[in-house]
């Protein structure tokens, strides 16, 4: 009997991923190119998640003409990756995060915005007049920020900017609270949901009034991509209309 209720089990999931397999199928394959960029997409212990895995769940589930699918790729190579066609779009994506050298590429109008802010020691009143000037700072390998006039070279950051990049938000805000470094610089939201998650920091971190920068961001996509730009952006405004009359009830 044991034996006989395994093998159905063992049917019904074979049955749902083939029929999974057959709707992937039937749509239009949309290749979106993504890199660690938390909290639009970071990777946890075992899978990646984020803002964009949100952003592509919702928009597999509102239609059945196109279907999303996630390509990964790096801060740094996404240009390369992108003139050799390695994907479509990008979710979440500004024109001057070094994409002006890059032809046959286009971007919509903004849906999303966010900003990059330093944070410093609340305990430390010096730090707090935020003069970052000879400060040692903490920032995002690949990302282009404004006080380094969007160049994102780390040894023109290290030597220029005294600017000392990792792959962790998180981390970078420990090494500032274990006073390792006077400044980190982290995307608003980010911050917002780290100190959600780990109030017992709130009191110890202090965010300067003013950013680095603030940016609208957009949908890049290649000119061969299957979607237009009118597209996919009346399907994100479908999806966050959605979103919203669900918070409501």
């Amino acid at each position: 009997m044991l034996k006989i209720k395994l093998l159905l089990i063992v049917i019904i999931f074979i049955f749902i991923k083939s029929s999974s397999a057959k709707a992937e199928e039937k749509r239009i394959i949309i290749r979106v190119g993504g890199y660690e960029f938390p909290p639009y997409l970071e990777k946890s212990s075992t899978q990646y998640t984020g803002y964009t895995i949100d952003l592509i769940n919702n928009l597999n589930e509102l239609q059945n003409k196109y279907y999303f699918k996630l390509v990964l790729t790096s801060s740094v190579r996404r240009y390369t990756d992108i003139k050799n066609n390695k994907f479509d779009l990008m979710f979440y994506e500004n024109e001057n995060w070094g994409w002006q050298k890059i032809q046959n590429i286009t971007f919509s109008k903004s849906f999303n915005k966010d900003k990059e802010v330093f944070v410093t020691l609340a305990n430390n009143e010096t730090l707090k007049k935020c003069d970052i000037k000879g400060k040692k700072i903490l920032g995002y390998l690949g990302y282009h920020y404004s006080f380094a006039n969007f160049n994102s070279d780390p040894e023109n950051l290290r030597y220029r900017y005294n600017t000392h990049l990792t792959t962790s938000h998180k981390n970078n805000l420990l090494s500032l609270i274990n006073k390792s470094a006077d400044y980190a610089v982290v995307n608003a939201q980010y911050l917002k949901n780290f100190i959600t998650n780990n109030n017992s920091y709130k009191k110890q971190l202090y965010t300067c009034p003013t950013p680095d920068q603030e940016y609208e961001q957009k949908v890049l996509a290649s000119n061969i991509s299957p979607i237009t730009l009118d597209e996919i952006i009346e399907l994100i405004n479908k999806v966050n209309s959605k979103i919203s009359s669900s918070n409501k009830n």
